[in-house]
């Protein structure tokens, strides 16, 4: 990969993100910048950054190809990453404290803390919000 265009959509592609997708996540405020970029014809841009870190890379490896691709990513940055959260502005105390209790829970019961979550994820069956009763 020797240059931004390839750099960029090659890891666009591995997430398997489209360029629509891929602006969105990062604040682009028109996925024709994402495709100008990934052709060749804008050689820069002030979302570098943010795309970088959509993509989980580098700023500086994305922008030239210098250093490492994976460079100044922190552990927590890359979690967040895994949680789809890429956006560390988006992230509220509630949010990260309910992740920190999380990673508490002991490894044999993280399907039993699972299965609670799923039930909060579920739909309302009744217009009032109460669950109905299975029989």
């Amino acid at each position: 990969m020797n240059n931004l265009a390839s750099r960029l959509k090659n890891c666009r592609e591995e997430l398997g993100l489209t360029q629509g997708e891929l602006a969105k996540r990062a604040g682009v405020k028109n996925q024709s910048i994402i495709g100008s970029l990934e052709s060749g014809y804008r050689k820069r841009s002030s979302y570098i950054p943010a795309i970088a870190s959509v993509l989980g890379v580098d700023p500086l490896w994305l922008a030239t190809g210098k250093g490492d691709k994976r460079g100044t990513l922190s552990k927590a940055e890359e979690l967040l990453r895994l949680m789809g959260i890429y956006n560390v502005d988006s992230v509220n105390l509630e949010q990260i404290e309910l992740a920190r209790e999380a990673l508490k829970v002991p490894e044999d019961r993280r399907k039993d803390a699972k299965k609670i979550i799923n039930v909060f994820n579920e739909p309302d069956d009744k217009p009032d919000g109460k669950k109905e009763e299975k029989k």
